[in-house]
């Protein structure tokens, strides 16, 4: 009962939001910061060399830099780049050097193992920058986001044994200020980690001198991910972007990015976007992300929650080039995949407050699955196993609600006969409780001390990656979704659950053998509302959650037949 009055409390009050840096309330053009451009001295003549065009003798300052002088000085054709490993299928683009798709080959969008693979990028609207564009300042002028870079590989094989387990993607460009921007992206099968190299540095093409003193740098990672519109509307599904900042995990839904956004937060250790169970993040490895822009953008219907993460500026030297190292992670959030990535990654998984409790109650989970291998049945296993350790609790609290249960015709008579004297009526009742040796609060006090486990019970069946797509028996065939036996063409449509409506008449039971130390008609029938309530509602909420519900109250109704039976 305690947890269904504490997931309804949930429900109907949600918590208010941590609260987070300050808001923005500038577009995005005006988070950029970019310098103006300064009159530009006349272009000097270029020498040709093996490799490149480059002009002789530029000395590069921030004054001096022009616009111009950041164009490639060789035009390509943009073209795709294919990594194919064995968890996924990536696409990308040569023109921005950005994410145009990514599948993930071990997931499907529905339990049907031929469904479409979970995708992790990709429907942008036309125009939109993909994930993983950047804007590069560079003395104060950028780097067009859609510049095309070169690159020698085709396409990168890593799907099986027979391949290579490791593969590196160079893109680079030349620029008429004779310095070469440089990405490469290192691929691993099976592993979700993609490593991120940003380089800018004098280019090799030079004859002469390139830089005569030091330029600032500062890069500002893309990632936009289209909203999807079922997934913003969940409640029950964590959908919005996420951040480490100051040691603590963030988070905002879509809808309060809609609402009240573009939010800023600053000195970010990892940001990115998660997607129920999944997440795409950027880690930097030689940097912080100084600050991390979130709002949403395009027209209803096509939006896309566009983030911008502003890394720590660098610099470039005489002889010393700029770089940034950082890891991408896209995929699912497997617990000891981000575990081993460090930085508290693994808060992305969306434990809570309580992740000291929910961490070994999954690993229970796991292990029961191990023997049965069925998560259904594993959550059964679970829910006896926390009846077991709660046992003495759950057993003395009900012996407590039953005495004071028998002593409510004494009550009534001392309520009745002192009811102009609090006081005295108090005292009288105080020695009542002492004559039977009956303490008021020790039916709740048991129940209290159990919340914060039965909580974190829900938080874990809530986070379970293993849930997803886990059948159970006949019709269930995912615990993480609803139950759905037939949709009622009411309210724009109810779906309708055999297992809601088992935890509902199970609840209602239960209430009927539960001791009740109220005398207030108009509380009894609330209580007695109580389970069309939860039925009403438990329609929507997961089928592996509604399964630990109907099974608890089934315990508790035969622990509570016991109790009655011996009257003790």
């Amino acid at each position: 009962m305690s947890v269904l009055v504490l997931i309804a409390w949930q429900f109907l009050f949600p918590p208010p939001e941590r609260k987070v840096p300050e808001r923005v309330e500038q577009t995005q053009s005006e988070a950029t910061p970019t310098t103006t451009a300064k009159e530009q001295p006349p272009a000097e003549k270029p020498v040709k060399t093996e490799d490149a065009t480059v002009p002789r003798a530029r000395e590069i300052s921030k004054a001096q830099l022009g616009s111009a002088d950041l164009e490639p000085i060789e035009k390509v054709e943009a073209h795709d780049v294919v990594i194919e490993t064995d968890l996924y299928r990536c696409i990308m683009s040569t023109s921005g050097g950005g994410i145009k798709k990514f599948e993930l080959n071990k997931f499907r969008v529905e339990p049907n193992p031929k469904s479409a693979p979970v995708e992790m990028a990709g429907g942008l609207i036309p125009g939109a920058m993909l994930p993983l564009t950047m804007d590069l300042d560079i003395g104060g002028k950028l780097l067009p986001p859609s510049a095309v870079f070169s690159t020698k590989t085709t396409d990168l094989d890593l799907s099986s044994e027979s391949t290579p387990a490791k593969g590196v993607i160079k893109m680079s460009i030349t620029t008429r200020a004779g310095l070469e921007v440089i990405r490469k992206y290192t691929f691993n099968r099976g592993s979700y980690k993609i490593d991120f190299e940003m380089e800018v540095r004098e280019s090799p093409a030079a004859t002469e001198e390139v830089l005569s003193q030091t330029v600032p740098v500062e890069m500002t990672v893309h990632w936009n991910t289209p909203v999807a519109v079922s997934k913003a509307k969940s409640r029950f599904t964590f959908y919005g972007i996420v951040a480490h900042v100051g040691e603590k995990y963030v988070s905002k839904r879509v809808p309060d990015v809609r609402k009240k956004g573009p939010f800023r937060f600053n000195s970010a250790d990892w940001a990115g976007f998660a997607d129920g169970y999944f997440l795409s993040v950027l880690v930097p490895q030689d940097s912080v992300i100084r600050e991390v822009i979130a709002g949403i953008e395009g027209p209803e219907g096509k939006e896309v929650v566009a983030e911008e993460l502003v890394l720590s500026a660098g610099e470039i030297q005489p002889g010393k080039p700029y770089r940034r190292r950082m890891t991408l992670y896209i995929g699912p959030k497997d617990h000891q995949r981000l575990l081993s990535m460090g930085k508290d990654l693994e808060a992305a998984v969306g434990y809570g407050r309580l992740k000291a409790i929910v961490v070994p109650l999954l690993w229970v989970l796991r292990l029961f699955n191990r023997l049965v291998d069925n998560w259904g049945l594993s959550i059964i296993l679970l829910t006896v196993f926390v009846k077991i350790l709660f046992f003495p609790l759950t057993h003395k609290s009900f012996q407590q609600m039953k005495a004071m249960q028998a002593l409510q015709p004494r009550i009534k008579e001392i309520q009745q006969k002192y009811k102009d004297d609090r006081e005295k009526m108090n005292t009288e009742m105080m020695a009542l409780y002492r004559a039977h040796k009956v303490n008021p609060v020790g039916g709740c006090l048991p129940m209290l001390l159990q919340l914060p486990v039965l909580y974190a019970l829900y938080r874990a069946l809530y986070v379970g990656l293993e849930l997803r797509h886990a059948p159970f028996i006949w019709w269930i065939n995912d615990l993480s979704t609803p139950e759905r036996l037939f949709t009622l063409p009411i309210m724009g449509g109810v779906s309708i659950g055999f297992m809601p409506l088992l935890m509902g008449a199970s609840m209602y039971v239960q209430q009927k053998m539960t001791p009740t130390a109220t005398a207030d008609p108009m509380q009894a029938k609330m209580f007695m509302a109580m389970p069309v309530i939860f039925t009403f509602m438990s329609f929507g909420f997961p089928s592996g959650l509604v399964l630990y519900w109907f099974v608890s109250n089934l315990l508790t109704i035969i622990q509570q037949y016991v109790i009655n039976r011996r009257g003790t």
